[in-house]
């Protein structure tokens, strides 16, 4: 069985790791990962800095780390209205370690995420799938995300990425609200 936890100093390298596989899978040998020294700022558990950042961790029954979801709170950076700003929360790392794909993983990982999403006040959780990978595109309309664009990832290699959202039940009810 395993259990979605909050980041761990430990996961740092099983994190990189991930992050290096899904580069190479998705973009190539010449993908650019992101900077080691960049996820350990933010995710170091006690950090002072990046505090809007939040890391969870799919965890199997020795605690080790399967997967993990990156989550970046973006306070009032959404237009709600004509004068209304709202929070949303940008899912913009998700992996899951080959051999525990389709086990549900990544859906517990997106749950938990929801989850997150709403205790801090988010409207929407937005996240961009880049447009070869199909299989996440179908997995992220099945968590009930929605398709709202396309934008232009890593202009050198010509990728181009699908931009997602899901609404959060807090907005969903703030909406039905307004409009009894």
């Amino acid at each position: 069985m395993h259990r979605i936890r909050e980041f761990e100093s430990s996961d740092l390298g099983e994190l990189v790791a991930h992050d290096r596989r899904m580069t190479r899978e998705l973009i190539g040998e010449h993908g650019t990962a992101y900077c080691e020294d960049w996820l350990e700022k933010l995710t170091r558990p006690g950090r002072q800095q990046y505090l809007s950042y939040h890391t969870l961790v799919a965890s199997d029954a020795n605690n080790h780390a399967v997967g993990f979801a990156i989550l970046h709170l973006r306070k009032r950076a959404l237009r709600l209205g004509k004068r209304a700003r709202g929070h949303y929360v940008e899912l913009f790392f998700l992996s899951v370690a080959p051999e525990c794909q389709r086990g549900g993983i990544g859906g517990r990982l997106v749950d938990a995420s929801k989850h997150w999403a709403s205790t801090q006040g988010a409207a929407e959780i937005r996240l961009a799938v880049i447009s070869t990978n199909a299989d996440a595109i179908r997995f992220y309309a099945r968590k009930g995300f929605e398709e709202i664009g396309l934008l232009q990832n890593y202009p050198e290699k010509g990728v181009l990425s699908h931009r997602m959202r899901f609404l959060c039940e807090y907005h969903n009810e703030q909406t039905k609200n307004r409009s009894i």
